[in-house]
């Protein structure tokens, strides 16, 4: 379904639907797919509308999709507050398909929110980012501003429609008030999340969600502690990407599900056994299965809490030392990392790979799809059909919660059968965790109009459906 399919006149229809993947599609086990339904989240980012990306939420096939997580609001480092990092992106840009909708709201998150009731997925507010990382830290060394952050992110997360809450800190340290002071805030908001349903719906059962975006390496972990954060949060989106790029010594793929390199497989014949070891010692675990094992064995994260991270974009090198007619381009010394984009910072989005006069190729090994291009010696490491399919097939076997892209932008729109969301939905042939977002509810919609009377992001168009109801 796109916005166009939608019927303008029939909201009240369109909330009672519940739209799930297809029961007759073919699983591995019938029982199996009962029983297991599975995460499939993705990123959708607020300056995704702008210059070349021109990327709205309505080009996402939301029968592929369970979660969007929204980037970003940020952390104001002074007051512990939220702020939209972008407010005519997230609230005004108008949302012309929607003509008709009476009193609908605008913006990204308008056409979300509109979307999300007729295709039943969840929209999560995700806080903070790699560019609000010192502000992030900033307030979380002051528990007033830690209280403040849970109260700001409830308060926001309700008032603009969302249904949880993605904390995206990058990176907690191991200190004596940043672990304890994480644990506050999580503690605070899921508090705050439960005293807001219990005012809505007085029940147990919890709808609005936490999640935490989780380092893919073990060193940026030390700072968490998991054992007092695992009974708040729902799911661990494991950020499993970014392993090598422009600031590692060599090449390597970024989003690899494994690491020969651990099993003593690596070899480089223009390393030296003493920088080998080094760089085996250093990079030994930098693999999607690498971290997910430290996560559930050594801090006891149940599976079916982690989401594993996977990437709409490929992380390269160039003038890379290795032989024309050699297969092998990991762990070879480089020369500049070029990129797509103006600032050359060595990515390219998924739908510009491989690159023109290359050929794509996959490495079983590393469970990681290349492409080389000869004249340049550029060597770019990326996710692909077949890596996503063992990546499904992965999460499938360690009964892992799902999978999650970011970002929606660099997947392929123009031939769906090369989507990324497409081919983990459809070709790993599993059932989705669909579920119907807290604002489908009347009794939600009837507490947020007593909420904001009046001046509520949601207040009329909730009113038009309040009235459709009946």
């Amino acid at each position: 379904m796109t916005i166009d399919d939608i019927d303008k006149y029939d909201i009240a229809r369109a909330l009672e639907e519940v739209s799930f993947i297809n029961s007759s599609r073919s699983s591995l086990r019938d029982d199996d797919q009962t029983s297991h339904k599975v995460v499939s989240g993705v990123y959708y980012t607020n300056w995704s509308p702008y210059n070349e990306l021109g990327h709205f939420p309505r080009d996402i096939n939301f029968s592929n999709v369970t979660h969007i997580f929204y980037a970003f609001f940020h952390v104001d480092g002074n007051t512990g507050s939220l702020k939209s990092t972008d407010s005519w992106s997230d609230f005004q840009i108008p949302i012309t398909p929607f003509e008709g909708h009476p009193n609908h709201p605008e913006g990204c998150l308008g056409e979300l929110f509109i979307l999300k009731l007729h295709q039943n997925f969840k929209v999560l507010m995700s806080v903070g980012g790699w560019s609000n990382r010192k502000e992030f830290t900033q307030a979380m060394q002051d528990e007033d501003k830690v209280q403040t952050l849970a109260k700001s992110c409830v308060e926001t997360m309700f008032r603009y429609g969302f249904d949880g809450i993605d904390l995206d800190w990058e990176y907690p340290r191991n200190n004596e008030y940043e672990p304890r002071n994480f644990v506050h805030l999580v503690e605070n908001i899921r508090f705050g999340l439960d005293a807001l349903e219990a005012n809505v719906f007085n029940t147990p059962k919890r709808r609005f969600e936490i999640t935490i975006a989780t380092p893919g390496t073990e060193d940026n972990l030390q700072g968490i502690r998991f054992n007092r954060l695992i009974p708040l949060v729902d799911y661990w989106n494991v950020m499993a990407y970014d392993y090598y790029g422009e600031w590692s010594n060599r090449t390597g793929y970024h989003s690899n599900l494994y690491n020969p390199a651990f099993q003593g497989t690596f070899s480089s014949s223009d390393t030296s056994e003493e920088d080998q070891e080094d760089d085996e010692e250093e990079e030994h675990s930098l693999s999607a299965s690498g971290i997910i094992s430290i996560l559930c064995n050594k801090y006891k994260i149940p599976r079916n809490k982690v989401v594993m991270g996977v990437a709409s974009y490929g992380r390269g090198f160039t003038n890379v030392e290795t032989k024309l007619n050699s297969a092998a381009y990991v762990g070879k010394k480089y020369h500049g990392v070029g990129g797509s984009g103006p600032d050359k910072d060595g990515t390219w989005k998924y739908n510009e790979l491989p690159l023109p006069g290359t050929e794509e190729e996959f490495d079983p090994m590393y469970g990681s799809a290349y492409c080389f291009d000869k004249a340049t010696r550029t060597f770019i490491g990326y996710d692909n059909y077949q890596s996503i399919k063992m990546k499904g097939e992965y999460a499938w076997r360690s009964d892992l919660a799902g999978i999650f892209m970011w970002e929606s932008a660099g997947d392929d729109y123009k031939y769906p059968n090369l989507s990324l969301l497409e081919i983990y939905a459809n070709e790993v042939h599993y059932r989705l965790k669909k579920e119907r977002s807290p604002f489908t509810e009347k009794p939600l919609i009837e507490f947020y109009i007593k909420r904001y009377p009046k001046n509520g992001f949601l207040t009329r168009y909730l009113k038009t459906i309040l009235q459709s109801i009946g």
